[in-house]
């Protein structure tokens, strides 16, 4: 097995029997359809916002501070467990962000709400686990670079993801927080997140009108 420190020995390098389970269980995920397409997408965005910069250096007007924090409720072991109601533990995948100091925007709408990005329930070892759940909540929020354009239509796409439907508020907020996020942005994406917010009922947002979902999001704007 690989250890940490050792150099990493490529399949073809493992003992056979090793090597052979990392090829089984591989085909074996390829016929479940995993990783799932979502999983292919998340892999490629977070990786393309590390490569952006580092998030904590310089913001960019047209940059925000993407955090990626996982939450994970650990099944209770008074709960009783059988075959047919077993007892899960449930991993969240939260996305929020923070926009430059040098935009014009009130502090409070200079945070995103706390939007639910994915979720699993069971272990973190299930063969159609996503990698983010093998993230260490203790670590705290992942952190990477994205534009201000992007997330505002992440978030308007995320607000009609049932997760985030049935918080109280929450879909609104996000809502509201793309627009006001967007507001003196001349991009074209930025012009397609104010018109799907206009066929919303969102044509004219200059504060967030219910700020509930701040819960667990640092307010140093120092980070």
């Amino acid at each position: 097995m690989y250890a940490p420190g050792a150099p990493y020995q490529y399949p073809s390098e493992l003992p056979f029997a090793e090597a052979e389970a990392i090829a089984r269980n591989a085909a074996f995920r390829s016929k479940l359809g995993l990783p799932t397409a979502f999983q292919r997408w998340f892999k490629m965005w977070v990786l393309e916002g590390e490569a952006a910069g580092h998030p904590q250096s310089y913001l960019d007007t047209e940059d925000v501070r993407v955090f990626l924090q996982v939450d994970l409720e650990k099944a209770s072991p008074h709960e009783k467990s059988n075959v047919f109601t077993p007892v899960l533990s449930k991993y969240t995948l939260w996305v929020y962000c923070y926009i430059s100091p040098e935009v014009p925007v009130t502090h409070h709408d200079r945070v995103s709400p706390r939007a639910i990005l994915d979720e699993h329930i069971g272990s973190n070892q299930d063969l159609d686990a996503p990698e983010w759940t093998r993230w260490s909540p203790e670590a705290g929020p992942r952190q990477i670079r994205k534009r201000r354009d992007n997330m505002a239509d992440l978030f308007i796409n995320l607000a009609f993801q049932h997760a985030n439907l049935v918080q109280h508020k929450l879909s609104v907020e996000m809502i509201e927080w793309a627009v006001i996020a967007t507001a003196e942005l001349s991009t074209s994406r930025a012009a397609e997140v104010k018109q799907r917010a206009a066929c919303y009922g969102f044509a004219s947002v200059t504060s967030r009108t219910n700020v509930m979902h701040h819960r667990n999001i640092p307010t140093d704007t120092t980070m």
